[in-house]
């Protein structure tokens, strides 16, 4: 089973045409867009962070090209998170977005997950890996 985890690669599971809005701080997904995890969700440029509806990721770090990424291959770019769960209560956010650049290809990736949770119990979770062909 282990080495199961070495042979992982992303496929494609569908083809929908994705559109982003230009806002004057940056960009936006379209509300009534074909991939409902990235529906709303907005990239400040000029405030260096990404709003969802799981709250606002501010913390700013940058990905970096890894092997261990087996699953799609090395990639790396920006990447913004917000963590507020308590341990103690189990509840809270756990999000991440990025968006870079796949290295043997140079096709882009745009990446969002966010879990919710309320008194230990998982109420939300948001999972979405999109791979954008070349222009």
């Amino acid at each position: 089973m282990l080495a199961l985890t070495d042979s992982i690669q992303m496929r494609p599971s569908k083809s929908v045409r994705l559109s982003l809005a230009s806002t004057p701080s940056g960009w936006r997904f379209p509300d009534d867009g074909p991939i409902p995890g990235l529906r709303g969700i907005e990239i400040d440029t000029t405030a260096d962070l990404v709003r969802t509806p799981y709250g606002t990721l501010e913390t700013h770090t940058t990905l970096k090209p890894s092997a261990a990424q087996k699953a799609t291959g090395p990639w790396g770019g920006p990447q913004w998170k917000l963590e507020t769960f308590d341990q103690a209560s189990g509840t809270g956010v756990v999000a991440s977005f990025a968006v870079g650049r796949l290295e043997t290809s140079g096709q882009t990736l745009i990446y969002f997950d966010a879990k919710q949770a309320a008194n230990g119990q998982l109420t939300r979770r948001t999972s979405s890996m999109i791979r954008l062909p070349h222009p």
